[in-house]
């Protein structure tokens, strides 16, 4: 059986995620029993791949594995992800059992900075991030 997990979403754990649990500290009642994904944006792999090579010169392709092919070694971190990897592809690529809302997080992050008097931003995407850490994704030889 192929992988269809088609899009991946993409968190910018240091620049957002902790804004957006801020912003759900500032205003829990309207976040009452809604699912919150910490999500920046969601990309097709071949797109998240493209943009790679674009930021960082380097050559990369997408190869879609099929998940009997996948090999674990016996590494457990290893055999839980394809655990997960299965479980989402159940899901039709719903992480969390749902579509990927991307509208809450970037309201939560907005109110958060805005709460401390920091500059408001949107949600960082996979190139933004990919622009400012490239050197330490790719270090120099």
């Amino acid at each position: 059986m192929l992988m269809i997990i088609t899009l991946a979403p993409f968190v910018a754990v240091t620049e957002d995620l902790g804004w957006i649990v801020h912003g759900i500290f500032l205003d829990p009642e309207a976040v009452n029993k809604k699912i919150i994904h910490g999500g920046s944006e969601e990309l097709h792999y071949p797109e998240l791949v493209k943009i790679f090579t674009d930021v960082t010169g380097v050559k990369a392709r997408y190869i879609e594995i099929p998940f009997e092919e996948i090999q674990t070694f016996g590494v457990r971190v290893l055999n839980e992800l394809v655990k997960l990897l299965r479980y989402v592809e159940k899901l039709d690529g719903r992480y969390m059992g749902e579509d990927l809302d991307l509208k809450t997080p970037e309201e939560l992050l907005r109110k958060a900075l805005k709460a401390v008097g920091k500059e408001e931003r949107g949600l960082t995407t996979w190139r933004e991030w990919l622009e400012t850490y490239k050197e330490k994704v790719i270090p120099k030889k």
